[in-house]
C-alpha cells in the first residue's frame, strides 16, 4: 500500500493551468481599474456616495438594494475616484466569485484538471 502523505509531482499542465488563471485574473484586474467610466457606472457610484452621506432625499433615480454595501464603504473613500475603484473592485470580486461557483455547480473542483478547465472556459466567456 503507498503512503498517503506522498504527493505527485506537479505537471507542466497544471502549472500552465495555473499560470493562465493567474494573467487571466490580472487582465480583468488591470480592466477594471483602468477602464473608461460608464455613464450607468457614474449614476451608481453617485447613488452608492448618497446612501453613504445619508442624503437620502437627494436621489434623482431609484436606489437599488445592491448598492448597500458599496453605500457603507463610500463613507470612507477620499473623492469620486475612490467610490468608483471600490465599486469596480467590488463588482470584479463578485464576478470571479460568480466564476468559483459556477465550476461547484458543474461538480468539478478546482484541485483536478477538469476543474480548472471549466473556470478558465467561464473566464473567456463573459467580458472582463
Amino acid at each position: 500500500m503507498e503512503n498517503p502523505s506522498i504527493q505527485e509531482p506537479v505537471s507542466l499542465l497544471e502549472w500552465a493551468q495555473w499560470a493562465l488563471l493567474a494573467a487571466l485574473i490580472a487582465v480583468s484586474c488591470y480592466l477594471s481599474v483602468n477602464r473608461i467610466y460608464q455613464i450607468d457606472e457614474a449614476q451608481n457610484a453617485y447613488t452608492a456616495w448618497l446612501m453613504g452621506a445619508g442624503l437620502k432625499d437627494q436621489f434623482f433615480v431609484h436606489a437599488p438594494l445592491f448598492l448597500v454595501p458599496f453605500a457603507w464603504l463610500s463613507r470612507w473613500a477620499s473623492g469620486a475616484e475612490g467610490v468608483f475603484l471600490q465599486i469596480r473592485l467590488g463588482f470584479l470580486l463578485l464576478f470571479w466569485f460568480n466564476l468559483f461557483l459556477m465550476v461547484r455547480a458543474t461538480g468539478h473542483s478546482l484541485r483536478t484538471t477538469t476543474g480548472r478547465w471549466v473556470l478558465i472556459l467561464l473566464s473567456l466567456q463573459a467580458p472582463l
